[in-house]
């Protein structure tokens, strides 16, 4: 037998066999579960954290459909801008946004139909840009982009006639196939916020 090597036996008496008590078995059981429910729900946050970081990745640049039913009305938004009938159609028919975001700008295109489209481009530089304004009528807005944490906002200004403010926040939803649309808008004495929802589309 090499040195310093010895068997060890154990004999252990009948009389000390170790029987864990029916409570503490209990108590351990019943202290498995909600230890079980804990790893699931780790299992369920890191998935959720996988899919919003793929959402992240995929990021604004695609085509949106309006989900007409959960977004606010633009009623208001209409009658505060003293809007004709005709670009109140218009905004009202709006049913698809083109959002494309590179490494050089943001560019918004609202999906109005031929002539009443509505394409404006801002430099990720944040240097003010000049567009023509929304409501078709003569003259420029000036604008430019910022990134925030949760996504581009766009701050838009113009003058009379009806002169005012407005910003476009956009921020992905759910697992990046949603997105929502935060606006203030100005005019006057009088603001207004209201919420535009969309449907990823590609």
């Amino acid at each position: 037998m090499p040195f310093g090597i010895y068997p060890v036996h154990c004999i252990v008496p009948a009389s000390l066999n170790f029987h864990l008590p029916r409570s503490s078995a209990h108590k351990l059981r019943t202290g498995l579960i909600p230890l079980r429910a804990d790893v699931q729900n780790l299992d369920a946050i890191v998935q959720d954290a996988q899919r919003r970081r793929m959402a992240s990745a995929r990021g604004l640049t695609g085509m949106w459909v309006k989900d007409k039913a959960n977004s606010d009305s633009m009623d208001t938004v209409c009658e505060m801008a003293a809007l004709s009938w005709v670009l109140r159609t218009a905004v009202k028919i709006i049913s698809r946004m083109e959002l494309k975001d590179d490494e050089e700008a943001f560019e918004v295109t609202m999906k109005a139909g031929g002539i009443l489209d509505v394409r404006e481009r801002y430099p990720w530089s944040g240097e003010p840009v000049n567009h023509p304004r929304r409501d078709k009528r003569r003259g420029k807005h000036t604008a430019y982009v910022k990134r925030t944490d949760q996504g581009p906002t766009v701050y838009v200004k113009w003058d009379d006639p009806m002169g005012g403010t407005c910003s476009d926040h956009f921020r992905l939803t759910g697992y990046g196939d949603t997105l929502e649309q935060h606006s203030e808008m100005t005019i006057g004495e009088r603001t207004h916020r209201y919420i535009s929802r969309y449907n990823r589309q590609r």
